[in-house]
């Protein structure tokens, strides 16, 4: 290991540099691939945290904190996004004691960093030490001038945890290039160590001919797959190996709000033939979205079952549908906003009907079946007047976990 720390010309120190994963070309290649453009148009420049805005390790973790840049791991910040619904995690992951309010918590002046991650080849925890120069994509962009932004992932306001996460990631998988395509699943087992990842899909995976429909509705059933990890440094290298599971619309649905109350991590996905295709609706084929959680309305006369998800690109990037931002929906029922303490926003977090997942709709689901710390600050959200009541498990779910964790838990 050759890591230390560079000296000025004095031999004052001025600041740790890991020489294991040097800010140059080694630790990004392959370079961006498919957007050899961008390369040819702008310049990569590797700048330290303090030399840009970043002042600060984290203000507030949440979900709409992350952006996606120019590498395509949807599928790693994805995984990151649905993990920030448990801050105290993500602390721990950085080596912070949960315990600080998550606005104190400055960057080192150091520039020094280790994060924990669970190596699944030799199954231990193990901390990757980092520095904190970042790749960042330079030139002027007609319009807007100079500008200087991240490479990848690009974190909303002046926190940085999530770039050091990513830069975690990157070296433990060889380089930022690496990051370029992956499963949800193998992020959370990086940062949980949990094996038990599991992907539920309409219809058969790929190959295997498990597909059944529905006899009372025709739809295709929810089939069951345990993902196997097969190459401890490739994050798409995850094998399915189907569990016998087949659910219907309603039980994957009540599946969907016990592993929510469980405080589980989840993703959906569109599976398509073309990578990243948007559509009319507002949402992407084979693009990785978080999934934050289920929730149902019962207003007496119907019960509505809502589901929240965020695209990892942020911005207006967002279903356009039912319960979408701004929708009719929401002034039908004015107290749900309010309880589901959703904003109008152009984050890429949206709520959508359950109903609409139709097999050409979201038809992927991936769970990481391990019990997270607390969520972030929420509040399990009811109406007693009986207009409307927001229940995140339905009445006619048994569930098998303790009732003051049930009642407990933030659901919203």
């Amino acid at each position: 290991m050759t890591m230390g720390h560079t000296l000025s010309a004095t031999g004052k120190q001025i600041g740790f540099i890991d020489c294991d994963f040097p800010a140059g070309p080694s630790s990004l290649a392959p370079t961006l691939p498919g957007r050899e453009d961008l390369v040819k148009e702008y310049s990569v420049e590797w700048r330290h945290l303090n030399q840009w805005k970043h002042k600060r390790l984290f203000k507030t973790i949440e979900p709409a904190d992350i952006m996606q840049g120019e590498v395509g791991d949807c599928w790693l910040l994805s995984a990151m996004s649905a993990m920030a619904e448990f801050p105290g995690h993500i602390q721990w992951l950085l080596h912070q004691e949960s315990s600080v309010p998550h606005h104190d918590l400055q960057l080192h002046d150091d520039g020094k960093y280790a994060v924990r991650l669970f190596d699944v080849g030799t199954k231990a925890w193990k901390d990757i030490v980092i520095d904190d120069s970042i790749p960042f994509l330079v030139g002027i962009r007609e319009g807007f001038g100079l500008f200087a932004q991240p490479l990848l992932s690009r974190p909303k306001d002046d926190e940085a945890w999530c770039l050091l996460l990513e830069k975690a990631m990157a070296k433990h998988l060889g380089s930022y290039g690496n990051l370029d395509g992956g499963d949800s699943v193998y992020a959370w087992a990086a940062w949980t160590g949990s094996d038990q990842l599991l992907s539920y899909r309409r219809g058969p995976y790929e190959s295997n001919a498990q597909h059944q429909e529905d006899p009372a509705t025709g739809k295709p059933l929810w089939c069951g797959y345990l993902m196997k990890i097969t190459d401890p440094k490739d994050p798409n290298s995850t094998e399915p190996e189907f569990t016998g599971e087949r659910f219907t619309d309603d039980e994957m649905w009540k599946k969907l709000c016990l592993w929510d109350a469980e405080n589980y991590c989840m993703g959906a996905s569109i599976v398509g033939a073309e990578s990243e295709k948007s559509r009319k609706d507002g949402l992407v084929e084979m693009h990785a979205y978080s999934l934050l959680s289920a929730v149902q309305i019962d207003t007496g006369a119907e019960s509505i079952r809502l589901s929240c998800l965020r695209n990892p690109w942020g911005g207006s990037f967002e279903w356009n549908g039912a319960w979408a931002d701004h929708s009719s929906e929401w002034k039908s029922y004015p107290a749900a906003q309010a309880l589901l303490h959703h904003e109008f926003k152009k984050d890429g977090v949206f709520w959508m009907d359950f109903s609409e997942w139709s097999p050409n709709c979201f038809n992927y689901i991936s769970v990481c079946k391990h019990a997270m710390a607390p969520r972030r600050q929420k509040s399990l959200a009811s109406v007693t007047s009986g207009v409307i009541r927001l229940a995140c498990v339905p009445p006619s779910v048994e569930v098998s976990i303790p009732l003051e964790k049930e009642l407990s838990r933030a659901c919203i």
